[in-house]
């Protein structure tokens, strides 16, 4: 007779139903699901090399592909439709299988915390496996720096040094300004650049806008060479530490920390790439000073990279998310991990391994071991992501791997199509890639997480203008959607925007030295 099964301890999100009886099969039987693609009937050794080149190393793989995908690299679709029916009744894929069949599934769900409680209980327990989750937000829109803070703003090749409040007002009166969290956003125009720092080195970049708002407290850092730096307490610094550059937050810099300068000669002539050793110098942190009372502070939105040097020559710092995730899954269940590695796919150099050092250090992790358990690959164009993923599918069984990050997803889509003739290509082929991703997550049981970059709507006036890119393709393929915005002294705002039952709400938490936490 069937029993009831207990319902475990801290599950959440599952609602009383019917209980699971014993006697109900899985919609995958036990048979074959990780059985060589040579195993199938009809596969021959030239055959299944062919495959594996593709990614397609399992039956399982085969089974869910579709005739057309493998027709294009067998070379014959009659001889495909054979192969992956074969494949389907090789490992037992059912057509039709009950809503309790697929409750069962849902209950053996695991799920990788995010190391912050207000946001696991937002995501109903954390990140989910066997699904895509994607985290969009306009990651550069800090409240920072105060209004005499010099900027370096790039305008056909003509570099002009003002104070942000300055740009801020000038701007804000040619273009106007839009409400944004608590205060507002000032678009720049579409060709004006920053120095900004990247994998070492110093080059242009684009800034977007300028965003300000008002607030009570800042940091104020005095230099050796007479700067004064006042900014939010919780804002990145760039210090340095052991024999690396790390971002600090204001409020943990101490006196005697070493910061660095670039050689503002370079705004005479500025470089298309130099490396940040040739041009920095080092400068001592004579004393540090809270501060009381309003004040308006300003900070420049540069995308994907997140910092830009300013009129004086600081390098200031304009994600998290990701780097916490490839240390969490690496915890115990009982700590809110898998016990597992992480892939990191970086397709924009945003991947910071002393990021993860900090984290870890704070899990109660060997830092070394955690960077050991993160597989980190370089995306440098749309094919080699896809490639990438395909390729990924040999370690995740190999390399215990329950979690991949794409930071971030369709920067190379939108870079290698412009323009609205190259549109339909561009999210025919993004959807394809959405499509193997979600493959990936379902059939591997791993937690997908991808990040989103955000588009600007120059027609909206009222509420946020932005949103996430890739249009309908990803709004309609991703399983959970997450949007990220900043708030007060470095507090973010989570929203779940689209779930298949995730109830739309908002949930708070900050990012710290130690990483996300409440």
């Amino acid at each position: 007779m069937a029993t009831r099964p207990k319902k475990r301890r801290g599950e959440v999100g599952e609602p009383d139903a019917t209980p699971v009886t014993e006697d109900v099969q899985p919609a995958f039987s036990s048979v074959g699901q990780d059985v060589d693609v040579e195993e199938v009937e009809g596969i021959g050794r030239v055959t299944a090399q062919k495959l594996r080149e593709y990614g397609i190393s399992t039956a399982k793989d085969l089974a869910l592909a579709s005739v057309k995908e493998i027709a294009e690299i067998i070379g014959s679709e009659d001889r495909a439709e054979q192969i992956v029916e074969a494949a389907r009744k090789l490992i037992g894929l059912k057509s039709f299988v009950t809503a309790l069949e697929v409750y069962q599934r849902r209950v053996t769900v695991k799920r990788i915390s995010t190391g912050a409680r207000s946001l696991d209980e937002l995501l109903n327990g954390g990140v989910e496996t066997g699904a895509v989750t994607e985290v969009a937000g306009e990651f550069g829109a800090g409240k920072c720096f105060t209004g005499d803070t010099k900027v370096a703003l790039i305008h056909r090749g003509e570099v002009e040094v003002m104070s942000m409040e300055e740009a801020y007002r000038r701007y804000s009166y040619k273009y106007g300004k839009v409400p944004f969290d608590r205060g507002y956003l000032v678009k720049l125009p579409e060709d004006v650049e920053v120095l900004a720092l990247e994998g070492g080195r110093i080059r242009g970049a684009a800034a977007r806008y300028i965003y300000g708002e008002v607030v009570s407290r800042v940091v104020e850092l005095a230099l050796e060479n007479g700067l004064t730096l006042r900014v939010t307490p919780n804002h990145p610094v760039l210090v340095v530490r052991g024999r690396g550059l790390i971002w600090v937050p204001a409020i943990g810099v101490r006196k005697g920390d070493v910061t660095i300068s670039v050689d503002t000669r370079m705004f005479s002539s500025p470089p298309a790439s130099i490396g940040v050793a040739h041009v920095a110098r080092p400068l001592r942190v004579m004393s540090k000073r809270l501060l009381s009372g309003e004040r308006d502070v300003y900070d420049l939105v540069v995308p994907h990279i997140h910092n830009f040097v300013s009129g004086d020559g600081l390098v200031l710092h304009n994600t998290q998310f990701c780097h916490q995730l490839a240390v969490m899954v690496q915890l115990p269940e009982e700590r809110g991990g898998l016990s597992a590695r992480a892939i990191y796919l970086d397709t924009e150099n945003t991947f910071r391994p002393e990021r993860v050092l900090q984290i870890a250090k704070f899990r109660g992790l060997d830092p070394h071991e955690a960077l050991r358990n993160i597989l980190y690959a370089r995306a440098y164009s749309s094919d080699h992501q896809m490639m990438l993923i395909n390729e990924a599918k040999k370690w995740i069984k190999e390399k215990n791997v329950r979690l991949i990050i794409i930071d971030s997803l369709i920067s190379h889509f939108r870079a290698e199509y412009p323009g609205r003739e190259n549109l339909a290509e561009r999210q025919q082929k993004l959807n394809q890639h959405i499509a193997q991703l979600l493959r990936v997550a379902d059939l591997y049981e791993v937690a997908v997480v991808v990040t989103n970059q955000v588009l600007a709507q120059p027609d909206v006036f009222f509420g946020n203008p932005l949103k996430p890119a890739g249009g309908n393709v990803v709004a309609h393929s991703a399983t959970y959607r997450l949007w990220i915005r900043k708030s007060k002294e470095n507090v973010r705002i989570a929203r779940v925007f689209d779930s298949p039952y995730h109830p739309e709400r908002e949930a708070t938490f900050r990012i710290a030295e130690e990483g996300i936490t409440d």
